[in-house]
């Protein structure tokens, strides 16, 4: 089970030798954590940039070509039309082909004609739909790290797919950043921790080499809000 930021909290303050809130206050302990957090995120997706993938499913609307972008898209993994039981991927729009919004057509089994790019916050489609339908598009795509996703509250935890060995990653990565801003933080002391971070971010990298630990889920979300 994911730890909450007060448990990550916890955990730092007793690695900086702490524990009582001397030298460190909880927003600074806090700040750390995220910037940790964060740090692991992208050597997720560094080491597999499919990791943090989410599906979720869009409408399409008579007339219009423009849907708006999940909040926390990063990058579209694939794209599909669903009629009755069949998928059907639509391909991305090449460079330099010239865009079509006003060719209207209804879309059917021949939705490979369709094909989509992005426009600022946008994910349009082309031709422009002439019907519409309901959650007519699945949409997998990457997630990025938002600040709005960082941890808070004390009841917060980290992103769903983090494994639970990774966040003494987090904690080590946390309490050096810290001891890092003061000179009274003995060597000795950063130097373990050191070793120690490098240790556990061996076995983030690790463990992203084992099938077994890569997520299997098809989260269905309807539109982008949380």
């Amino acid at each position: 089970m994911a730890k909450d930021l007060s448990t990550l909290r916890g955990s730092v303050r007793i690695e900086v030798r702490d524990p009582d809130g001397i030298r460190f206050s909880d927003s600074d302990v806090d700040s750390a954590i995220n910037q940790a957090y964060r740090r692991l995120y992208l050597r997720v997706l560094g080491a597999n940039q499919n990791y943090f993938s989410v599906t979720t499913y869009h409408d399409i609307t008579s007339g219009q070509s423009n849907i708006a972008l999940p909040a926390d898209h990063m990058r579209t993994v694939r794209l599909e039309y669903i009629n009755g039981d069949i998928e059907i991927p639509l391909k991305k729009r090449d460079r330099g082909i010239t865009a079509n919004y006003t060719g209207g057509s209804n879309f059917n089994l021949a939705s490979n004609y369709f094909t989509y790019h992005f426009e600022s916050s946008n994910l349009v489609i082309e031709p422009t739909p002439r019907v519409t339908v309901t959650n007519a598009l699945k949409h997998t795509y990457i997630e990025t790290l938002l600040e709005a996703d960082y941890m808070v509250a004390d009841l917060d935890t980290v992103h769903v797919d983090i494994k639970d060995i990774w966040e003494d990653a987090i904690v080590l990565d946390a309490a050096t950043t810290l001891c890092s801003q003061l000179e009274s933080i003995g060597a000795d002391i950063s130097n373990n921790l050191l070793d120690r971070l490098t240790l556990a971010t061996n076995a983030v990298d690790k463990s992203l080499m084992l099938r077994s630990l890569s997520p299997n889920r098809n989260r269905r979300r309807k539109g982008y809000f949380r």
